[in-house]
């Protein structure tokens, strides 16, 4: 570190030389970026002589890039790049040229026709593409490409491909026109998504995606794709990086990685293109392309397999295929996202693709009323044109002329000043991220101010007073909400909508959910409260060219229900700050919120109070149990640091210290000065002499002499290394006759032990635990008691003996987990010595799967004296004595039949060995239930599934693949699970000939049905009379027209003019379900679907006309929709594209849609009784945009298809789902609630948390009062109840929210606290008493027990409480 220099730029720690100076990796970064992108920056100061640091250097880019030029940075000139290849041959791409695949795959023409041609042919495209692109340019190395050289590279790609296309497939050449088209339009798109994916995966780039041309989309810097602004694009560089880099990421997720992990080869990749093109999802075309598309795909799949057994020789041809098959759902996902992705781009002209690529890949009324309405429509289009016609949304209204030296005009001259009309509607507390200071709100506004260019005389056009328009059409003033630390506007610009009013007023409605920094002060945490503040500015405008009316803020809802569980709204309030002449004023709204403090009061500080004061009390009792003290405080100081580790996740790092810590560092404080004043009484107690001598301490003493003495004699001339086996028995240098030989050694080995642990069926390997007793005389060990004392038996450590060499034969593996230095024998006065042994052994044992999963196997643990001559030694083999029941022996899988011992014979020449044979039985369950059962189901419905329906034949062959993939997934767990025997498992040849039945089911039912002549005949008449009816009713029809009335309450129209009825929306709601509940942040997320229906009478049709059509289905962003919004929503997700989104059309004029939404709403919970709470969420629609004299809404009845009791989940049920019409009395827009109510299944908590608690404190109480006078003994079971209620407080903490009112639980658990500490104190006093006066034992009834049933009915009270 010492030698590193610092970056000449911004004076930070620098990496070396880059571009000609020692800099930083960041500042070469930006000086590389901004060079070769011609970037051109503007000082923020205007004088280009900003300070230029590390904590500074992002603050202004141009002098920051000037100090790079002045340190002597620059580039490198192109004549100094290196050129990697010269080839520039027509036939084949350049073998060094990195800008193409490798072709080194060997194929067979005969044996793989199809791939073969595909192979040859993509050979062919990439050596046209590169003579096309680099065939005179030297110097052919990758670079990052921009957004409009990939358009350009994909437009000169469309004739390759198509050439490619027709050259691999003869069904492709052989069609018409319309089918090519068809074709070729999903071609292109799929083999561009997959052919970067694959080329990305080959080449090992990462982090790029490679096109084409050998280029590359740089994703880790995407500002140099989009880096080239535009005029006519509506979003910036960064903007369009900010927006389309998560498509890029889940594109990169769904095909680069995936293609990774498979190491998919060229060959694969080929064939995936060809599976995915040839797809019988493309619509209208003749029944003759399905039948090419099968054939394709068999084809494709017949060569693949032979690739995969002749020319690679893949182990397992199947399970590859199977995998790489797997991978098309993901692609053909990423290819949704793409073509939704161009259409996102084109809809918003946001770095819009070419055209050329684009076409490739995207009520009754009477007749006066209708009258009526057709007038309105057509003075409404007039007006719309007439005002439209010369205005310029990009001009603003403002009179700027007011403070202009070059105008001579006298104040009263000039017109007054733009009158900006603001009020809040709403604003309510969605989160407070303390740790950040950042406060999140939901904040509703409208703004309105005058446009005299939209001025008009309502009597020119029919009285039209008002009408609506996009806000896109009209000028906007620059509202920004200042100090905002994250905005998010869920509404998109296709939906904003703005009212006009005939005296050029403009306004809108505008909900956003806002989130602003606030210095939040947590000195009395968790008592504190705070103001902050959202302010609204128009910076962009001099404050002497309009004024600002900031109305009172007018709420729909009491402040007391804008909080949420953790804090309350105190009160909110609208202010000015005025700022400097040259500054904007700033409109305020300043919401002051208080902390609801029970949570932290009933989980944190009550507890850390009854920890330190039990801790105190355990710390001066036992004064002279030095360790146990510090073990106390330990305890302590671990839970005072759990509770700062709470503060420190949830407070900010503010100047002042919360009150509640410092009570705590007090608290840390006290329990170490306690300990240290009981360590120093312990050693002033010890200046005083007192005699801790006994009578049992000289009878040990005495022991301990004669053992000593006793091993001394014993092991004086022991020697553990020569064995205690007499080996003269087949001595030949002997006269046997004359010697009176010993009998041989009698070993006792006896099984104390077995149990099973585990089956590796794959291995063929069992483990088990192994207990054993071994037992031998060694006469160098003996001697008489009474010498000693009348010891007859002592224990020393193994090394010390000899002990014969036992070993496991035949063991893959054995664990012994006791070191040698606690490996003890026992020696018994006769010179019998033993021990005991626990081992973990795996031994391999051959298994037989047949009747898997109802197999039954047998294996031995095998026991041998290998060392010893067979006539040296006698084994005594004990029946097995267990520890155990036999049925507590095996595992889940597992359970032991019979354990018993048998002895296996050798010749004389070898050792016998005693056999442990353990017989056991798999547990068929698991894999009847989940495997066997299943897979029955599966084939059952298959077999059905394919006779049904039999026309339908892609589908047949959907429901076959779906079927061989859910067998192949049953083959793939018994290959995982099962050793590969001789013979296979009964269940295999069940899945196989479950194969075959699908297969032959198939193949009954390959007799496909087309339409009748008949049929045919009317399906073209319906669709020609579609088509006119289509082109009839949307010629003059304008979507962004809406089709509200008006006129109903215009001053001037005649007051007797005939009015059609208010625009009348119905709304049902179908569907309710309830996805999660975060209580902890009082989310709930549902899933809302629901139908809204209302009449546009200008998509009205006499059905006689057009051959009895009488309703269709369009898209819905080809009509108008009224601008329907769920209030108060925290999130609202919805899946579906405006491709996707349809919508009906009667004749009648009636139209409507079905919406499916996930909402996730804030809803105040009540967790008083939890964890037996209920709660009423609700999820709220609204037309605010529209005045309320326009239209009617009818509340319909819920209809929701499934029953209640379907739409909860594992947690909570749904007890009743309705809808209700909340009138807000004219003031703001009628809001429709859709109510539900939701509770919580307590099980899980009363299993797993409220009755161990009970049981743990009845088990406290009596332990406590269980021979109470071990004092410390109390303290600790105290301290183990308080750490135990402290878990379920945790628990608590992690799952509830921080409301005012503490839930039932928490008391529970504070009185089980209260009664625990009431426990120890009396055992204290009591103890005491006892010491005054002597009791004589069985005379009366011993207190304690009193005491004991008091406090015990306590914990029953407490407990019973809960429930009622």
């Amino acid at each position: 570190m010492k030698n590193r220099k610092y970056c000449a730029v911004c004076h930070q720690l620098g990496d070396g030389t880059h571009f000609g100076a020692i800099v930083c990796k960041a500042c070469a970064a930006f000086f590389k970026r901004t060079t070769t992108l011609k970037l051109d920056f503007k000082c923020r100061k205007e004088n280009e002589k900003c300070v230029i640091k590390m904590s500074s250097r992002d603050s202004c880019k141009k002098c920051r890039y000037l100090k790079c030029l002045a340190v002597g940075m620059k580039l490198l000139s192109e004549d100094q790049t290196v050129s990697l290849c010269d080839s520039s041959s027509l036939d084949c791409v350049p073998s060094c040229s990195p800008r193409s695949p490798k072709f080194d795959t060997k194929l067979d023409q005969f044996q793989t026709p199809t791939l073969f041609k595909l192979y040859s042919n993509y050979q062919k495209l990439c050596s046209t593409r590169f003579n096309l692109h680099y065939r005179n340019i030297s110097n052919s190395s990758p670079r990052p490409c921009t957004h409009e050289e990939f358009q350009k590279i994909y437009i000169e790609d469309v004739k390759l491909q198509n050439i490619f296309l027709e050259e691999s497939y003869d069904e492709y050449k052989n069609m018409g026109n319309l089918e090519k088209q068809r074709v070729f339009k999903h071609f292109f798109v799929t083999f561009m998504m997959t052919e970067m994916g694959f080329r990305t995966h080959s080449e090992g780039r990462y982090n790029n995606f490679v096109v084409a041309n050998g280029d590359y989309i740089d994703l880790k810097s995407l500002d140099t794709f989009y880096h080239k602004p535009d005029e006519n694009r509506r979003c910036k560089p960064t903007d369009a990086v900010r927006i389309y880099q998560p498509a890029f990421t889940q594109m990169k997720r769904n095909i680069v990685d995936p293609f990774s992990e498979k190491k998919l080869s060229i060959i694969e990749f080929l064939a995936l293109v060809s599976l995915s093109v040839w797809n019988e999802s493309i619509d209208n075309n003749p029944t003759e392309f399905y039948q090419n598309c099968q054939s394709v795909k068999e084809k494709t799949i017949r060569d693949l397999i032979t690739y995969y057994e002749q020319d690679i020789n893949e182990p397992d041809p199947l399970f590859r295929l199977g995998s790489i098959l797997m991978l098309l759902p993901s692609i053909e996902r990423s290819i949704q996202l793409f073509v939704q992705h161009v259409e996102f781009k084109n809809m918003f002209q946001c770095y819009a693709f070419h055209q050329r690529l684009y076409e490739i890949i995207h009520d009754t009324l009477t007749k006066e009323q209708d009258e009526a309405y057709d007038s309105f429509m057509e003075n409404q289009d007039r007006l719309t044109k007439d005002l439209f016609q010369n205005y310029n949304p990009d001009f603003t209204t403002i009179y700027t002329l007011r403070s202009s030296n070059s105008v001579n005009l006298s104040d009263s001259s000039h017109p007054p000043p733009l009158n900006m009309n603001f009020k809040c509607r709403n604003i309510k507390l969605v989160d407070v991220v303390e740790r950040e200071e950042k406060v999140s709100f939901l904040f509703d506004w409208i703004a309105e101010w005058e446009d005299r260019r939209l001025r008009w005389n309502p009597a020119d056009y029919g009285g039209i007073e008002h009408f609506y328009t996009l806000q896109k059409n009209v000028w906007k003033p620059e509202i920004t909400v200042s100090d905002a630390h994250d905005i998010v506007d869920f509404q998109p610009e296709s939906q904003k909508i703005a009212w006009i009013n005939s005296n050029g007023t403009v306004g809108f409605y505008l909900s956003i959910i806002v989130s602003v920094i606030c210095e939040l002060d947590v000195y009395r945490f968790p008592r504190d409260t705070h103001t902050c503040s959202v302010n609204i500015m128009f910076h962009a405008y001099f404050k002497n060219e309009y004024h600002i009316t900031n109305e009172p803020v007018d709420l729909p809802e009491p402040a007391s229900q804008l909080g949420n569980g953790e804090f309350q709204i105190l009160a909110i309030n609208t202010s000015t700050q005025i700022s400097p002449p040259g500054d904007a004023d700033i409109q305020k709204i300043n919401v002051t919120f208080r902390r609801n403090p029970g949570f932290y009061i009933s989980l944190i500080m009550i507890p850390a109070l009854f920890i330190n004061v039990l801790s105190i009390v355990a710390v001066f009792v036992n004064v002279e149990n030095i360790p146990e003290k510090l073990t106390i405080g330990l305890t302590n100081i671990m839970a005072m640091t759990f509770i700062l580790s709470i503060l420190a996740d949830d407070l900010p790092k503010t100047k002042k210290i919360p009150l509640l810590a410092i009570y705590v560092i007090l608290s840390l404080v006290i329990i170490v000065a306690a300990i240290c004043c009981v360590v120093i009484l312990k050693y002033v107690r010890k200046m005083k002499w007192y005699n801790l001598t006994r009578d049992q301490d000289e009878s040990y003493d005495k022991f301990l002499e004669n053992q000593d003495r006793l091993t001394k004699d014993l092991f004086k001339n022991y020697n553990p290394d020569f064995t205690t086996i007499y080996t003269l028995h087949s001595s030949k240098s002997i006269n046997s006759s004359g010697y009176n030989h010993p009998p041989p050694l009698n070993l006792n080995f006896k099984c104390r032990m077995l149990k099973l642990i585990d089956v590796v069926e794959k291995e063929e390997k069992v483990t088990f635990l192994v207990d054993y007793l071994a037992e031998w005389q060694d006469r160098r060990l003996r001697w008489n008691p009474k010498d000693y004392d009348g010891i007859e038996h002592f224990y020393t450590l193994q090394k010390n003996i000899w002990i014969p060499e036992i070993t496991i034969a035949d063991a893959h593996n054995v664990i012994d987990f006791q070191p040698e230095s606690q490996k003890i024998a026992w020696i018994n006065s006769n010179g019998t010595v033993g021990f005991y042994v626990s081992a973990v052994v795996s031994v391999i044992c051959q298994l037989d799967v047949y009747k898997f999963p109802r197999d039954i196997h047998t294996c031995s643990v095998n026991v041998m004296f290998h060392s010893y001559f067979k006539n040296e030694y006698q084994i005594t083999n004990e029946q097995i004595d267990l520890s155990q029941p036999i049925s507590e022996l095996g595992n889940g899988e597992f359970q032991i039949l019979s354990i018993n011992t048998s002895t296996l014979i050798a010749d004389p020449r070898n050792a016998d060995i005693q056999k442990v044979n353990v017989t056991f039985q798999r547990n068929p369950g698991f894999y009847i239930a989940l495997v066997i059962i299943p897979a029955l189901f599966i084939n059952v419905l298959s077999i059905v599934a394919v006779f049904v329906n039999i026309e339908n034949i892609p589908e047949k062959f959907t429901i076959g693949l779906t079927n061989v993939m859910a067998m192949t997934f049953v083959l793939s767990i018994l290959a995982d699970d099962l050793p590969k025997t001789k013979k296979p498992p009964l269940l295999a040849i069940y899945v196989i000939i479950s194969l075959v039945i699908i297969v032959a089911a198939i193949c009954l039912i390959f007799n496909t049905h087309g339409l009748s002549v008949d049929e045919n005949i009317s399906y073209r008449r319906f669709l020609s009379e579609q088509k006119r009816l289509f082109k009839n009713l949307f010629e003059d029809y304008d979507a962004d027209i809406s089709a509200l009335y008006t006129l109903t309450n215009s001053s001037f129209v005649d007051e007797y003019s005939i009015h059609p009825p208010k625009l009348t929306l119905y709304l049902q709601c179908r569907m309710m379900k309830l996805i999660d509940v975060v209580e902890k942040e009082e989310k709930v997320t549902f899933l809302f679907d629901y139908v809204v229906q209302w009449q546009d009478i200008r998509l009205q049709w006499d059905p006689n006309d057009y051959g009895g059509i009488t309703h269709i289905y369009v898209q819905q962003k080809n009509i108008w929709i009224p601008e329907i919004t769920l209030s108060d929503a925290h999130d609202v997700i919805d899946f579906q594209t405006d491709q996707q989104k349809t919508a009906w059309v009667y004749y009648n004029g009636s139209i409507g849609f079905y919406t499916s939404s996930v909402p996730s709403v804030i809803c105040q919970m009540d967790v008083f009784k939890f964890p037996m709470d209920s709660h009423i969420c609700s999820v709220n629609i609204q037309f605010h945009t529209y005045l309320l004299d326009e239209y009617k809404m009818i509340n319909q009845p819920v209809n929701i298809p499934q029953p209640v009791g379907y739409l909860g989940n594992g947690e909570w049920k749904v007890e009743w789902v309705n809808a209700t019409m909340w009138d807000t009395e004219g003031v703001v827009a009628d809001i429709q609630q859709v109510q539900v109510k939701i509770k919580r299944n307590p099980g899980f908590y009363i299993a797993l948390v409220i009755i161990p608690a009970f049981f743990i404190n009845i088990l406290t109480v009596f332990a406590l009062f269980y021979k109470i006078e071990a004092l410390p003994e109390k303290f600790s079971l105290g301290l183990t109840n308080i750490m135990a209620m402290t878990f379920i407080i945790a628990i608590l903490a992690d799952d509830l929210p921080k409301t005012k009112q503490i839930p039932l639980l928490a008391i529970y658990v504070i009185v089980s606290l209260v009664i625990t500490i009431f426990s120890l104190f009396s055992i204290i006093i009591l103890v005491k008493i006892k010491k005054l006066k002597c009791y004589e034992g069985g005379q009366k009834l011993k207190f304690e027990y009193v005491l004991m049933f008091v406090f015990q009915l306590a914990n029953f009270v407490n407990f019973i409480v809960l429930f009622f």
